[in-house]
């Protein structure tokens, strides 16, 4: 193989990762194990301005704080800033429900983009992109997975993709530079840990070079992948309106030899599934309604206000509802009941539009606690409300998006998080017993 700095500068130049050295500063994720140690080595003997940032989640006690006091010293003797923030990822799963590692991902890429970094380089490899495709693969997914991570995402860089672990490792013993070592990564408790330590050392023990093979056929998935986007712009441009962003699903039937796939393309970034592509498709294209589109004469609108003789728009001020704003404090002793609402306060910022009304063929939520969103009529389904019970229970939109099912389920949108500074206590009185009223 090259020498590690060669083909670590060779890729990036491909991709364009990099600003030129010295004339910006390059922003790394910083925890001390081997990856992110090889990676600022690298930039800085590539001649870039480095700076570093270290998230302390105080998970694994005195091993976190090792991890931090490694940091400081490498940063010190290489001269590299380093920023440093400690975290409380239990308030964070308290106020989402999410797991370990997702509050710790939104914890560390929140901080990230409050701090405006304009190149973020983060230390994935060629090893880490195989789990990815693998987790991806077993989940079930197109070509947007099966590509693994890309050198880019907006401002997050990933310069060492062209590089494995032993490569990494083999660069760091050449430097005589040391790393911290994660006891976490050991466990086999998560399924990415599981694809690490078990499988991925099988299959090169079944089939050896079989996981180069696999590097080899990311990077043909992810040279498709950018071909296969050059496409869906295509689709964009023959079929999405920009005047008003609607969608000629008529034409768009008439023209691809694979609708199906050209609809949901177009769609999933607004907010619609498969599901909803292939009901579509399926029907007459007048007067059908999925969520917050209107599909009329063969074209899909986004409906500014919900056409419905039963939405109003309201005030969050007035009956039914009652509006308070409180402190995150009393939002974490409160009670919990389903006929108020939390919300980030921030709900209430531009001066959106709410709108009270039934729900909907087609409506979908967001829920709080879940990945992805959810047919409403499930929502009731779960709760066991038959069709003229559902009605007690309306949907609030906000600028037409479903925040709220009154008195079933909320929304991720807005949740209050360890960021939160104030709360809105939203009560949805019809539901809310006599003494609340």
């Amino acid at each position: 193989m090259k020498d590690f700095v060669s083909t670590v500068r060779d890729f990036c130049l491909r991709y364009g990762l990099l600003p030129e050295p010295m004339s910006a500063p390059v922003t790394v994720g910083l925890s001390g194990g081997a990856d992110s140690v090889a990676l600022v080595y690298v930039l800085v003997r590539m001649g870039h301005s480095v700076e570093a940032r270290h998230c302390n989640f105080g998970l694994r006690g005195a091993e976190s704080d090792r991890d931090e006091q490694f940091c400081r010293d490498l940063c010190a003797r290489l001269g590299v800033p380093l920023s440093v923030r400690r975290f409380d990822v239990g308030a964070r799963r308290r106020a989402t429900g999410e797991s370990i590692e997702m509050a710790c991902r939104e914890l560390r890429y929140g901080w990230w983009r409050e701090e405006g970094v304009e190149t973020l380089a983060v230390a994935h490899h060629s090893d880490d992109n195989v789990e990815t495709l693998m987790l991806n693969l077993m989940r079930g997914s197109g070509i947007a997975g099966l590509k693994g991570m890309m050198p880019r995402n907006g401002n997050v860089v990933r310069p060492l993709l062209c590089v494995s672990r032993a490569d990494i490792l083999g660069f760091l013993a050449d430097c005589g530079v040391g790393y911290v070592t994660d006891s976490t990564n050991a466990s086999s408790d998560y399924t990415r840990n599981r694809i690490r330590n078990r499988l991925v050392p099988h299959i090169d023990s079944l089939f050896p070079g079989g996981v180069e093979g696999i590097k080899r056929s990311l990077e043909c998935l992810r040279d498709n992948y950018t071909a296969y986007r050059g496409l869906v712009e295509r689709w964009e441009g023959l079929y999405v309106s920009r005047v008003d962003g609607s969608v000629d699903v008529e034409a768009l039937v008439r023209g691809e030899s694979n609708p199906e796939c050209a609809l949901f393309e177009l769609l999933n970034p607004r907010g619609l599934g498969m599901a909803e592509c292939r009901e579509m498709l399926r029907g007459d294209l007048t007067g059908r309604r999925f969520g917050a589109y209107l599909l009329d004469h063969g074209r899909l609108y986004r409906r500014e206000a919900p056409v419905d003789e039963g939405g109003d728009v309201v005030s969050l001020s007035d009956y039914p509802f009652r509006l308070e704003t409180v402190a995150p404090d009393e939002f974490r002793r409160s009670a919990k009941p389903r006929h108020i609402l939390w919300a980030d306060a921030s709900i209430l910022d531009g001066d959106p539009e709410f709108v009270l009304r039934p729900w909907m063929q087609g409506d979908r939520l967001a829920p709080y606690g879940m990945k992805g969103t959810r047919l409403a009529s499930d929502i009731y389904s779960d709760a066991r409300l038959g069709e003229a019970r559902r009605r007690a229970f309306p949907v609030l939109l906000r600028d037409g998006v479903p925040v709220w099912i009154c008195g079933l389920r909320a929304s991720r949108h807005f949740a209050v998080t360890p960021a939160t500074r104030s709360v809105v206590r939203l009560t949805y009185l019809p539901l809310a017993p006599q003494s609340s009223e």
